[in-house]
């Protein structure tokens, strides 16, 4: 037991943290210590090849004993009624969001920053890609909606759609092309946007509905 308390310090846990904290603390210390963060720092570098050695250990040896983590926290990512806007056929989307995201973090999230395995390389690619087109099917139906109920943000709105799409396509390239972007760092771009949008402006057209129009629920 003093050997697992150990890794739980090293990954700046206390002990009977979740295995769902784990992949968390794991992911965020790789994006600060991982030696390619340093390419131009030969001590920076060697400190962080020293550091990942002791943090992988670390994540390793937790993971072996994973059936022993408590499990009653939710995902970090998981939907809810939170996210709700007050359209099924939106909110049903959204929930497919989290679930493509939580599947990719429960097959990726552990993979190193230079990904040298080409079949996850293409795996995560194929990922990105699914995820862009699916998320410009996504836009069309939110957008349909805003115009049917002359949404005065509309405008607004699409532009912020447009601009996801757009860096979209240039996370595919930064990975596939330059393999500069992580599956930690795609985990964490999407999630954040999930968070601020749909909490925000998606949000605020849910209150349009609600409020301005009286509309309560659309199937």
């Amino acid at each position: 037991m003093a050997l697992i308390s150990r890794c739980y310090a090293v990954l700046g846990l206390e002990a009977g943290a979740s295995l769902q904290e784990v992949h968390a603390a794991y992911r965020h210390l790789v994006k600060e210590w991982h030696p390619d963060l340093f390419p131009d720092d030969p001590l920076r570098q060697s400190q962080g090849q020293i550091r990942m050695a002791e943090i992988n250990v670390a994540y390793s040896q937790l993971k072996a004993v994973a059936a022993a983590l408590p499990r009653g926290r939710p995902p970090a990512c998981s939907w809810d009624k939170s996210y709700s806007i007050g359209i099924r056929s939106v909110d049903k989307q959204h929930e497919i969001f989290f679930k493509m995201l939580n599947n990719f973090n429960d097959s990726y999230a552990s993979s190193s920053i230079a990904t040298a395995d080409d079949k996850v390389t293409m795996k995560i690619y194929l990922y990105i890609l699914n995820l862009r087109r699916y998320a410009f099917k996504h836009f069309v139906t939110e957008e349909e909606y805003m115009v049917k109920y002359h949404y005065p943000a509309y405008a607004e709105h699409r532009k912020k759609h447009d601009r996801f799409i757009k860096q979209l396509f240039k996370l595919e390239d930064d990975f596939y092309n330059s393999n500069k972007m992580s599956p930690n760092n795609i985990t964490d771009f999407i999630l954040s946007w999930l968070e601020e949008h749909i909490k925000r402006m998606d949000k605020d057209f849910g209150r349009y509905l609600n409020e301005e129009l009286g509309i309560h629920f659309i199937p």
